[in-house]
């Protein structure tokens, strides 16, 4: 046998191997896009959406103030009554038409008020009347907008099935405030 026709069979070998190692990572790119990318999307639309979370929730919190702001000038005393009475049903009233005034109607019939009280605090000796804080409590359910996001973050307390949630694709955002009642003062 000659040295010419066994270096061509181990180069034909080498070949051989070289090319099977190639086709045997063609489908690798394939692969690592099917499985990384998904996860690389949803980690992508997490941030995205914790980002609009973030921004509804400072949308609600600024619109809750000066509701509870309004709320409070109006549940005072009527012009003229000495009584240190408030009128919450007034500011509740007063609330609901600034609500639709700051939000289109689509969004206002979502957002609920669900606790206006007024609580006394202290005892004002100069005045010789309780101070009183408005209690205000927003409901605000905020629409789900990036894909599989609402898988985990979509949870809403008030309605007490998760199943439910996950369906509706909305987070619930509440904001509790507390808002001191302006009343005159008569001497």
């Amino acid at each position: 046998m000659s040295s010419r026709g066994l270096f061509s069979a181990r180069r034909s070998y080498s070949q051989l191997r070289t090319s099977n190692l190639e086709l045997s990572f063609t489908g690798q790119v394939v692969v690592e896009l099917l499985l990384i990318l998904p996860v690389f999307m949803l980690i992508v639309f997490f941030i995205m959406e914790i980002g609009h979370l973030a921004f509804q929730t400072i949308v609600i919190h600024h619109a809750a103030y000066e509701m509870a702001r309004i709320g409070s000038l109006v549940a005072g005393p009527s012009k003229g009554d000495r009584s240190a009475q408030v009128d919450m049903g007034r500011a509740k009233a007063k609330m609901e038409s600034v609500k639709c005034q700051m939000f289109k109607p689509s969004i206002c019939n979502k957002i609920t008020l669900e606790e206006v009280r007024a609580e006394k605090t202290t005892f004002d000796r100069q005045a010789d009347a309780w101070n009183e804080d408005l209690l205000l409590t927003v409901r605000y359910p905020v629409k789900l907008i990036f894909p599989g996001t609402g898988l985990l973050l979509s949870a809403d307390p008030g309605l007490g099935s998760v199943k439910k949630s996950i369906a509706s694709n909305t987070r619930v955002i509440f904001v509790n405030l507390r808002m001191p009642i302006e009343k005159p003062f008569f001497q």
